[in-house]
């Protein structure tokens, strides 16, 4: 090895008389700075990109009601391609209970490269069966009663069979079907019975679609039983959905990477995507003009973009004021109204000339916009103002105010009645203002800050999407409170329903 070429600045030599612990310290850095590059710690191979990834999805469901007392614990997850090589999937929890199960649970899932994947690899460290005076450890046994696999570490893995072929851009969805009452070998032994499938929605109607940041995918829901039974992969952490009028094609904003995508949901992949401006923060999303062309807000780049529905097409950004997050659009007007929290204001755009019409000033940091069934009146929440502002539509000028408190994070508009249903994040309660009264009809205390709300066609049922929680809350508008609180992703951000 070739000497230290000496430089014009060095460090000053430490005293004969200082402490031996110094004399180290001066060695041991030598003696690093000395080591040949090989010995270095080698870079993480890059993270596979997700713009030519596809994402994969694992759920699980107990089938078995019955067996209530039975838990177990989840070491890794993991895809096997054909030729044997392994993918680990990022696990969503780690201890499953049957109690729990009883509706789909996300179970693991991670952006994983193209490939033929034939074994989905689930690997336990645990399990147990809650009794009365405390919890009973289970060994984990062979679902194969002929094999002599030996345990290794308290872990055991079982491999499942899988045929699932994966594109660029595309996305999957793994169920797995555990028996928990078939798990059980009698004494103290446990052997997980697992089936998989692979479903996809033969139509959308009756589904429930939700954006979930955390996976960056829209997951598919049957409404009728709150399963997941598909999964959408979308752009980064898709933030807000607006189903075409066909019921096939669904637009989702990606805020985390300023984009926006056209997915065919029965098909599960991306049909067309417009990349906007990777800070954009794109944060909603709606049909301006039913068939022909979408409307995205981006906060951070004080922009609307348009887009056309159809594959190959074409998009265009119009300057708004400050931080536009919301929009609502009257088609018959020809307008979008869009709403700028960071500067107090709603400004219109003609759909027809691209072109901001005119721009009105409302209260405190509104948070939301929303117009009435007949495109008469348009309505304005705000996040520390205490008023939802009532607008006409065509002339803007305030035409009464409701008293509601602050902290709105979503106005909706019922397309059937007089009825308007608003989220508040603290507390955390759902109003139902009559408009023809004018006031507040009803208070709904919910178990989560709803981010944004969807209404069924009869009128009965809301949804809101709770994104701390992880979860779809179910409310019976009939009843007057929530009725369920649906597990569903990670972060979920929007909901719409298929009617």
């Amino acid at each position: 090895m070739q000497p230290a070429r000496r430089t014009t600045t060095t460090a000053r030599r430490p005293s004969r008389h200082a402490p031996r612990s110094v004399w180290l310290a001066v060695a041991a850095g030598l003696a690093l700075a000395a080591l040949p590059a090989c010995h270095r710690p080698r870079r993480d191979a890059p993270a596979p990109v997700e713009a030519t990834s596809s994402r994969v999805d694992v759920f699980l469901r107990c089938t078995d009601a019955t067996a209530r007392e039975l838990g177990f614990s989840v070491a890794a997850v993991e895809l096997v391609d054909e030729g044997g090589a392994s993918r680990a999937l990022a696990t969503s929890r780690r201890q499953i209970l049957a109690t729990d199960a009883s509706r789909r649970l996300p179970l693991a899932g991670s952006i994983v490269p193209p490939a033929r994947y034939v074994k989905l690899r689930v690997t336990l460290d645990g399990a147990w069966l809650d009794r009365g005076d405390g919890r009973q450890a289970l060994e984990l046994e062979s679902t194969d009663p002929t094999a002599e696999d030996v345990l290794t570490e308290a872990k055991r893995s079982y491999e499942l069979p899988l045929d699932l072929r994966l594109r660029e851009r595309d996305a999957a969805s793994i169920f797995v079907d555990w028996q928990a009452a078939d798990s059980l070998r009698g004494g103290a032994g446990f052997a997980p019975s697992f089936t998989t499938s692979l479903e996809r929605p033969q139509t959308t109607l009756g589904m429930l679609f939700v954006a979930d940041a955390g996976s960056g995918s829209v997951l598919t829901l049957d409404r009728s039983t709150g399963q997941i039974v598909g999964t959408c992969k979308a752009g980064s952490e898709p933030s807000a959905l607006a189903l075409a009028r066909d019921r096939r094609r669904l637009c989702v904003a990606n805020a985390g990477d300023g984009s926006l995508s056209i997915v065919d949901v029965r098909q599960g992949h991306v049909e067309s995507s417009f990349a906007i401006g990777f800070s954009a923060g794109t944060s909603d999303v709606v049909l301006a003009d039913l068939d022909r062309f979408v409307a995205a807000a981006n906060p951070a780049l004080d922009s609307v973009t348009f887009a056309t529905l159809a594959p190959g097409g074409t998009a265009q950004s119009v300057a708004v004021g400050r931080s536009p997050t919301r929009l609502t659009a009257a088609p018959s007007l020809g307008r979008l109204y869009v709403c700028e929290s960071g500067g107090d204001s709603v400004s219109v755009i003609d759909t027809n000339s691209r072109s901001v019409v005119t721009t009105v000033s409302v209260e405190s940091q509104p948070s939301d916009v929303e117009i009435d069934r007949d495109e008469l009146e348009l309505f304005v929440g705000h996040r520390t103002s205490p008023n939802l502002l009532v607008l006409d539509a065509r002339s803007l000028a305030v035409s009464s105010t409701v008293f509601i408190g602050g902290d709105v994070t979503d106005v909706l508009a019922d397309p059937q009645r007089s009825r308007i249903y608003i989220a508040r994040s603290r507390p955390a309660e759902v109003l139902v203002v009559e408009r023809r009264l004018g006031s507040i009809v009803r208070r709904i205390p919910v178990s989560g800050r709803i981010q944004a709300l969807a209404l069924t066609l009869e009128g009965s049922r809301l949804y809101g999407v709770v994104p701390e929680k992880g979860t779809l809350l179910s409310i019976d508008l009939v009843l007057g409170k929530e009725e369920a609180a649906i597990p569903c992703g990670s972060r979920p951000m929007d909901v719409v329903i298929a009617e």
